[in-house]
């Protein structure tokens, strides 16, 4: 079945025999279609954002790694890689740094040099418990946040109301979710903003 993807120039063949990301990235910005095709099979997949919401993203995901947070640097990674475009230089420099970290300090771990420590604490043998304890946690957070959002934008309830449906069977009582519903909403909506392009303001 034909895609509505546009099929590639000859510049964009050349560089599908190097890297077939270089071709999909060079079409994008030639047509403003930005996808990707599986040749072994028939999947496809096209970014509907443009490249100006794209960056605001990753402005945002900057501003967070030039306050201090590295784990800003893997977020950014991982948005990169969703929608196949190069990683701008302050991604580029963060990432090559934290490697140079982790070469020239043999006490030091990749998990340590990229700031993973807040949301997935390492496993180590004196604070297994706390680790464990710290993904389970941000993996309920992830599912309260869902559960409840759908429950106040899509079926209309409060607030309040919502989070306390969405709990149940949850292992967090409602005031903890209540403060975790929040967080991840404040964030969430910082990310929205950008996209929007609406002035941001730094979260305190």
């Amino acid at each position: 079945m034909a895609t509505p993807i546009p099929a590639y120039d000859e510049d964009e063949k050349t560089l599908s025999a190097f890297e077939l990301s270089w071709a999909d990235y060079r079409r994008g910005l030639r047509t403003g279609v930005r996808a990707r095709v599986w040749p072994e099979s028939s999947k496809w997949a096209i970014r509907c954002g443009t490249l100006q919401e794209v960056h605001a993203i990753l402005e945002t995901h900057r501003e967070d790694f030039e306050a201090g947070d590295k784990a800003a640097l893997i977020a950014a990674l991982g948005y990169i890689c969703q929608e196949n475009v190069p990683p701008p230089y302050w991604l580029a420099d963060g990432i090559l740094a934290a490697l140079a970290d982790l070469a020239a300090n043999p006490e030091t771990s990749l998990h340590h040099s990229f700031g993973m420590e807040r949301i997935y604490p390492h496993p180590s043998a004196r604070n297994k418990k706390r680790s464990r304890k710290a993904r389970a946690d941000w993996k309920t957070k992830l599912e309260l946040y869902g559960r409840a959002s759908v429950l106040i934008h899509i079926e209309g309830m409060k607030k309040t109301q919502a989070i306390r449906k969405a709990i149940e069977g949850l292992p967090v009582g409602f005031r903890t979710a209540f403060d975790w519903y929040n967080e991840v909403d404040a964030r969430q909506q910082r990310f929205l903003r950008a996209w929007r392009g609406e002035k941001l303001h730094k979260l305190r």
